[in-house]
């Protein structure tokens, strides 16, 4: 005999230590108001524990059959609905999780209770093999997941040795037949009892301190998300300073110049003459067109920062956007005596968003003529390429850009603009909305550009077949 206290007295403090900690958990949620729903269910292994050892502990004061089978029904809840809590830590409470586990344990009892009326050995070999069962069950989803908590692992570890205990147990007993009564005492049933109430008291810390790994885990998250938000509001407030940028200087400017020459012309005093009056108008109208490309364009932006901004592909002739984009664009080419060239098939047809496609194919054109110097040309070509996409090319002979000046353009935390050859000014804004835009219909957008010899801005879009209604 390994102590000098008997095994009935031992499974009587095993079931009160049991109960006490009920008793604990119940006083301890209704002071801390807990929510907690995996602690709520925690109360019932431990009442369950309480009966198993207790009745168990009634063996020879009570009917064998009640000791028997209500203590061993009793000590299988018990051990299952502890598996059960420790493996639900790590995620929201399922109630419905709930209910199956509890339908297969009740299956399992019921199998026991076949082989009640059986022989001692039998008993305990079924007994051995529902809590392997059910001690495995627990052990390997808790050993291979590759998310949880740590403490989940380590009671995986003891689920998995208890595993194996009850394994030696069920064959010790099947070949050597070591008959003897509940409170008859050795050192196999010593071991025996206090790993299941070890399993029964350290699972009991094991949830609290899970619990408190799981609210750090949480806190973590929290902190993280907060500082993905500030980084967010960030990024939102540079955008906002910004835009305030753009439309204190770049729109003041346009706007500035159309007030100022409108007031001179309205005076009566001033007596210009024809070549003087159309150069004024131009200068209004350049100005116009400016603010009116600035607005458009920071209007588009805001609405894509914020996914506003509606997304409908449809099916479009691109020689018929293009020839649109240049009936606004070309007196700003003719002011400049740049000549254009076309080289558009007819039936190349585009599946995108037609105002998105209008916005990219403008911008591009108008960044040409902006960097080419008077008396050039520029080339505008489209054609099919791999993978059904249309590829449009705007290939102008300006002042070109240098390498780390095309990084500036397609990083999409930076607005970077130069002055055009005419003095033209700019935000950069047109640009990022054609990076984004052209993303946004499954295209691309790219340039090939050296300094001095001019660019090529490039943009692919979905093709579609040939189509009658085309916009």
């Amino acid at each position: 005999m390994l102590f000098p206290i008997d095994i009935r007295t031992i499974l009587y403090v095993f079931s009160i230590s049991n109960l006490l900690i009920a008793l604990f958990l119940f006083v301890f949620i209704r002071i801390t108001h807990s929510s907690d729903q995996i602690l709520k269910l925690y109360l019932l292994p431990k009442s369950f524990y309480f009966f198993a050892f207790l009745l168990l502990g009634w063996r020879d004061i009570i009917p064998d059959f009640i000791s028997i089978t209500a203590g061993n029904s009793f000590l299988i809840f018990a051990i299952s609905m502890d598996i059960f809590c420790i493996k639900q830590t790590s995620g929201s409470f399922v109630i419905k999780k709930l209910r199956h586990h509890l339908i297969f344990t009740t299956l399992l009892v019921i199998f026991f209770w076949s082989f009640s009326q059986n022989e001692y050995h039998i008993r305990v070999v079924v007994n051995s093999s529902i809590l392997f069962i059910f001690f495995m069950h627990g052990a390997a989803p808790l050993l291979v997941q590759g998310s949880g908590f740590t403490l989940q692992k380590v009671a995986g570890v003891i689920f998995l040795l208890s595993a194996i205990l009850f394994v030696y147990r069920g064959i010790n007993i099947l070949y050597f037949h070591t008959q003897s009564s509940l409170l008859e005492p050795s050192t196999a049933k010593l071991i025996i009892l206090y790993s299941i109430y070890q399993v029964s008291i350290f699972n009991t810390f094991l949830l609290f301190l899970i619990s408190k790994e799981g609210d750090n885990k949480h806190l973590h998250e929290q902190n993280k998300k907060i500082e993905t938000d500030n980084e967010l509001l960030n990024k939102l407030n540079t955008t906002k300073n910004k835009f305030l940028s753009i439309i204190s200087h770049d729109l003041r400017g346009p706007l500035g110049n159309i007030e100022n020459l409108s007031l001179l012309m309205q005076d009566k005093e001033n007596n210009f003459s024809d070549s003087e009056t159309d150069k004024y108008l131009n200068v209004i109208q350049q100005s116009a067109s400016q603010a009116n490309r600035l607005l458009n364009n920071l209007l588009y932006w805001s609405l894509s920062e914020s996914d506003s901004i509606r997304f409908t592909p449809i099916q479009f002739s691109i020689k018929n956007l293009i020839e649109e984009s240049l009936s606004l664009l070309s007196p700003l080419a003719i002011r400049k005596h740049i000549i254009i060239h076309k080289q558009i098939s007819e039936d190349l047809i585009a599946f995108a968003d037609i105002e998105m496609a209008n916005t990219i194919i403008r911008n591009l054109i108008s960044n040409s003529i902006k960097y080419s110097h008077p008396h050039n040309s520029i080339t505008i070509q489209s054609f099919l390429i791999e993978k059904n996409m249309v590829k449009t090319e705007v290939i102008d002979h300006g002042i070109g850009m240098s390498p780390q000046k095309v990084l500036q353009i397609f990083n999409s935390n930076e607005f970077h603009s130069e002055k055009g050859t005419s003095n033209e000014s700019g935000t950069g804004l047109g640009l990022k909305l054609c990076v984004e835009f052209a993303k946004k219909n499954g295209g691309e957008l790219g340039v090939e550009s050296s300094v001095g010899k001019g660019s090529c801005f490039w943009v692919t879009l979905p093709s579609a077949p040939p189509h009658t209604n085309t916009s």
